[in-house]
């Protein structure tokens, strides 16, 4: 009887393995946990790319948390100097050194380009020299340089000065 159950199962087990079709419970079951697994997967690269535009946005608003505005530039400017050619029939080569606050009678920013440790801005600005009087125009680049946790003015050029009469 022992052998007899042993064949019986052991044909039993082999009837099973042979069987290549699957019960449509089953299909539906391995079809269902496929399309899960590919959601999964999906979900996965998603948050991947998530957690990538997030570490990117945060480098950019690092970048724009950096506050240089009118009054910073202003200050920058005190005690620097530039070269400029005097407008006439002779052209006088002239210094203007930036002295005063109230030399600045009005200043805008034009354009600014921002990048992660540098820094530039187009300004102009219509100055008035505390000694004569005169008033000019001027349009300067300045550049900034982050050092360590600092941002240092590093340049400040002349693009266009002029007499206002």
């Amino acid at each position: 009887m022992k052998k007899i159950l042993t064949i019986l199962l052991a044909f039993f087990i082999f009837s099973c393995q042979s069987k290549k079709e699957e019960s449509p419970e089953m299909v539906l079951l391995r079809e269902q946990n496929e399309l899960l697994k590919k959601q999964l997967e999906e979900a996965e690269k998603s948050k991947t790319e998530i957690k990538q535009k997030v570490v990117e946005q945060a480098k950019i608003q690092k970048v724009k948390k950096v506050v240089i505005d009118d009054d910073r530039i202003k200050q920058d400017l005190l005690g620097r100097r530039f070269e400029y050619l005097q407008p006439g029939l002779v052209r006088i080569r002239k210094t203007w050194e930036f002295a005063s606050l109230s030399e600045f009678i009005t200043f805008s920013v034009e354009n600014e380009i921002t990048k992660e440790d540098y820094i530039e801005k187009t300004i102009s600005m219509t100055l008035e020299d505390n000694r004569s009087g005169q008033k000019h125009y001027c349009k300067m680049l300045v550049s900034y340089s982050k050092s360590g946790n600092e941002w240092i003015m590093v340049r400040n050029d002349v693009l266009k000065f002029n007499n206002i009469d």
